[in-house]
């Protein structure tokens, strides 16, 4: 690297790249590489070592493995034992700073001392033991342009020769700036997210196809007594139990097939009251309009639901009283009509019993 206008550093929080105590797997892509890669070295290591020209009928196969190291869009470059650059393409040269030749001979700590420290020994490590190291990261800054920072990532793949002799390390460089970025900005989008859901006043899930929860926020979580970090990776029966799951299943199965659900139901959570929810379920489509997963909004309608029972209760108590007084104004009523005629009655059965009394009732007069 041009030591006027970069600056390394090593980033020790992945995995590849610290003090050289990870090794890992090699990844497809790496491995799928690393064979055409170790074919490259192993023909460049001998051709270098061999003082023989190349007959011309077998220097085509090396043409065209020249030809995909340079083109190959990736930084490749092959280190002896003594990790010297025994070849290195243009994509890589240009990134240290340097030319092609100007790497060629030298040690990578004459070309790269900021990082040499830090490198060479899982570089060594490599040589040593013939385990790959995969991915790690490397930062590279520009004090031409502040702030700017590219980030690399990094694999050492062993080379052997055709006797399975270690001859060298082969260093693959991906620039990952652009993925780095993409992910910082859904890590940035994602703690905007969870701000706001975690201050709304909702239960707020997201489920994959498979039924596993993806997404939760904290109120979503306690609802059910368990953090957020608990909850994501969860099956639905898992989180909301084998009591309620198979009264939501169906529904699950609705929405999943790419419709909106909507439903009330009263919840028994744990450690609190039965709880009266109104449930939305709302699929989410990719690009292709099949069914990903869906999202899960839950409002919290128990006071609601009592207010309405209460306010039925009143009403069917003034129904009640309503009816009570209409019966009484009845009652009063009818008891006006026939008081009269009744009275009358009575008061002329009086009389009669008295003019019966007194011995004068033939000459009573009707």
């Amino acid at each position: 690297m041009d030591n006027a206008g970069q600056s390394w550093r090593v980033d020790k929080n992945h995995g590849g790249l610290e003090s050289g105590q990870h090794q890992v797997n090699v990844s497809d892509e790496v491995s799928d590489l690393q064979a055409v890669v170790q074919a490259l070295q192993a023909e460049i290591s001998q051709r270098n070592r061999s003082e023989a020209v190349s007959a011309p009928d077998s220097s085509t196969g090396s043409l065209d493995l020249n030809q995909f190291y340079q083109e190959v869009p990736v930084g490749l470059c092959f280190l002896d034992l003594e990790l010297r650059y025994i070849h290195i393409n243009t994509w890589l040269a240009t990134i240290n700073g340097l030319s092609v030749e100007e790497h060629l001979g030298r040690t990578i700590g004459e070309v790269l001392p900021e990082v040499a420290a830090s490198v060479e020994p899982l570089l060594r490590q490599v040589i040593e033991t013939g385990e790959p190291i995969v991915d790690g990261m490397v930062e590279v800054g520009s004090s031409a342009q502040a702030g700017a920072e590219r980030m690399f990532q990094h694999s050492y793949l062993p080379v052997r020769s055709d006797d399975g002799a270690m001859i060298g390390v082969t260093c693959v460089v991906r620039e990952i700036t652009s993925r780095k970025q993409t992910e910082e900005a859904l890590r940035e989008s994602e703690q905007q997210l969870r701000l706001i859901t975690e201050n709304l006043p909702a239960f707020i899930a997201y489920v994959d196809s498979t039924q596993h929860y993806r997404f939760a926020n904290l109120a979503y979580a306690r609802m059910f007594d368990h953090s957020v970090n608990d909850i994501v990776g969860k099956s639905v029966e898992a989180v909301v139990g084998r009591a309620l799951y198979p009264s939501i299943a169906e529904r699950i199965k609705t929405v999943l097939s790419g419709k909106n659900v909507d439903f009330e139901r009263w919840l028994p959570l744990p450690d609190r009251q039965e709880t009266c929810a109104h449930v939305r379920y709302v699929p989410h489509f990719n690009m292709d309009s099949q069914v990903r997963g869906f999202f899960v909004l839950i409002t919290d309608i128990t006071k609601r639901k009592r207010a309405e029972s209460l306010l039925q209760k009143r009403e069917y108590e003034l129904a009640h009283a309503v009816r009570l007084n209409s019966m009484g104004e009845m009652v009063a009523e009818i008891t006006h009509e026939i008081s009269q005629p009744l009275f009358a009655i009575s008061n002329f059965a009086k009389a009669c019993t008295t003019c019966l009394e007194n011995g004068t009732g033939d000459t009573m007069e009707t």
